[in-house]
C-alpha cells in the first residue's frame, strides 16, 4: 500500500477551524457578560425599590424616591465594572402610584451596556423595572 504525504495537513485543519472555535468562545463570553450585567441591574432595581418602599411618602412624597435612587446608584457602583451616573449613562425613573387598594413605588432603570468584544450587535441599554407596595400602609380592616 502506498502512503499519502500528510505533511502540513494538521496546520491547515487548525487554520480552518480556529476562527469558528474563537467565535463560539467569544460569543459565549459576551452573552454571559450581557446576562450577568442584566442580572445586576435587576437586583439593583429590586433592592432600591424595596428600600424606598419602607419610607413613608406621607410627609414628603420625594423621600422614598431619594432613598430608592441612592440605593440603586450605590448598588450599581459597588459592582466592579459597572458604574451608574444618573443623567449620563444611567436613567432612573421613580414614580409614586397612589391608586387603591394600595400605594406603590414604581422603579425603572436603564443602564448603558458596554460590550466586551464589539464583535456582535448587543442591546445598547439594560432595562430594569419593578413595582413594590409601600410597607407602612394601614389596612382598612376593622379591629
Amino acid at each position: 500500500m502506498r502512503r499519502f504525504n500528510r505533511r502540513g495537513a494538521n496546520a491547515v485543519e487548525f487554520a480552518l477551524t480556529i476562527p469558528l472555535f474563537l467565535g463560539i468562545t467569544f460569543a459565549s463570553i459576551e452573552y454571559g457578560w450581557y446576562f450577568a450585567s442584566q442580572s445586576i441591574v435587576d437586583a439593583a432595581v429590586v433592592e432600591g425599590c424595596r428600600q424606598g418602599s419602607m419610607v413613608s411618602p406621607d410627609p414628603d412624597p420625594q423621600a422614598p424616591k431619594d432613598v430608592a435612587e441612592a440605593t440603586i446608584v450605590g448598588f450599581l457602583d459597588s459592582v466592579p465594572g459597572v458604574e451608574c451616573t444618573p443623567g449620563d449613562n444611567c436613567t432612573i425613573t421613580l414614580t409614586n402610584i397612589n391608586e387603591p387598594p394600595a400605594s406603590s413605588l414604581q422603579c425603572e432603570v436603564t443602564l448603558d451596556y458596554a460590550t466586551l468584544t464589539n464583535w456582535w450587535e448587543m442591546p445598547a441599554r439594560l432595562p430594569g423595572f419593578t413595582v413594590i407596595r409601600y410597607e407602612d400602609q394601614v389596612s382598612g380592616v376593622a379591629d
